[in-house]
């Protein structure tokens, strides 16, 4: 029996040394599975691409967007507002937007629910660039999800140019708003090749309703991600419109206003997502055109003290144009689309955590 044990770990140990020596990918991607979870939540109520969802009183607001449900014959610009019940688990529709709109950046300042830019629709295309900034007017409040029942949206002030694909961040009560895209001649604004990428630093705020500038960010891109953490605002991949997709990663000091340069993305991504819990970035999604164009599925965590990404784990669902929002010590992934480009748009709702 001990001879016959002995031999049979002898084995096993001999196996688990080949694997790894000769498919070290497999031993990888196990260490990356065991340190996470992935659940489904409830789906959306439609199919949508190209969103900045948030929370905001306790739910969960995809507002707009790119949807296979608007029209039949394809993917259209979508008006719709809906919300999710992190205490229900349950979505519910809003009143709509004033005019369909995809890449409209939601925001949340100082329990007041905004949205800046994003494209709408005019005679010629579906990529007329916006300088609206609306704000959701709650109707009478019982509670919360009947706030969100009754009201509507108002136009309350305008960019200072027209602007989408953009990042926002909240600090100290004023809206900052950084990269994105904005026409190139002003006299064309109504397709995708109208635009061109800016690395403007806008500051709004929302008691005067202006704007100033502050430091430009160092690489003008669209289609990236950004989250605040311990302080500083990571700006993180994108692409642009000439060069594709980047795998920059700016970090701003509010009060130097200057950028820091910091370790790149191991993937140059553009469309992604990026959230943060437990003093770590986490980036899903993006997508690519080269090769034959697709999703990216492996998930990078970003530890900011020794300023390095690792692989941790690989997304169940791949997609771009997603939103992703931190909430209790878990990260919502929201819709997106599940091959690059207007095509398999979803609606799904996967939940990542970690392990302990």
């Amino acid at each position: 029996m001990r001879i016959s044990t002995a031999v049979s770990f002898l084995c096993v140990n001999r196996l688990l040394l080949f694997l790894i020596i000769f498919f070290p990918q497999m031993a990888v991607s196990a260490e990356k599975d065991n340190a996470v979870k992935w659940q489904h939540a409830a789906s959306l109520p439609y199919r949508v691409q190209e969103i900045y969802p948030l929370i905001f009183q306790g739910h969960i607001i995809v507002a707009g967007g790119l949807s296979p449900d608007v029209d039949q014959n394809g993917i259209d610009v979508s008006d719709r507002v809906v919300a999710y019940s992190l205490e229900d688990k349950t979505w519910f529709d809003m009143p709509t937007l004033p005019q369909p709109r995809h890449h409209p950046m939601l925001t949340v300042v100082n329990d007041r629910l905004l949205s800046f830019g994003g494209f709408i629709m005019d005679e010629q295309g579906m990529w007329h660039n916006s300088r609206d900034v609306l704000e959701w007017m709650p109707g009478e409040i019982n509670n919360e999800k009947s706030s969100l029942l009754q009201g509507h949206w108002q136009k309350i002030a305008s960019l200072p140019a027209p602007l989408s694909e953009t990042l926002a961040v909240v600090n100290e009560g004023q809206v900052h708003l950084v990269s994105g895209r904005t026409p190139a001649k002003p006299e064309q604004n109504s397709q995708w090749n109208h635009q061109k990428d800016v690395a403007t630093h806008y500051v709004f705020d929302p008691n005067n309703l202006q704007f100033e500038q502050k430091a430009a960010v160092p690489t003008a891109r669209n289609s990236a991600c950004s989250v605040k953490l311990n302080g500083y605002w990571h700006t993180i991949a994108g692409r642009t419109v000439s060069g594709g997709n980047l795998a920059s990663h700016e970090v701003y000091d509010f009060v130097k206003d200057i950028w820091i340069a910091k370790a790149p993305l191991p993937d140059a991504q553009g469309g992604l997502a990026c959230a943060v819990i437990e003093q770590h970035i986490y980036v899903f999604g993006g997508e690519y055109f080269d090769n034959g164009g697709g999703v990216y599925s492996t998930v990078w965590q970003y530890t900011n003290a020794t300023d390095s990404w690792r692989a941790v784990s690989e997304m169940p669902l791949p997609r771009h144009g997603l939103g992703a929002i931190s909430h209790k010590n878990r990260i919502y992934i929201i819709g997106g689309a599940l091959q690059a480009g207007g095509v398999q748009t979803s609606d799904a709702m996967t939940v990542f955590s970690l392990q302990h």
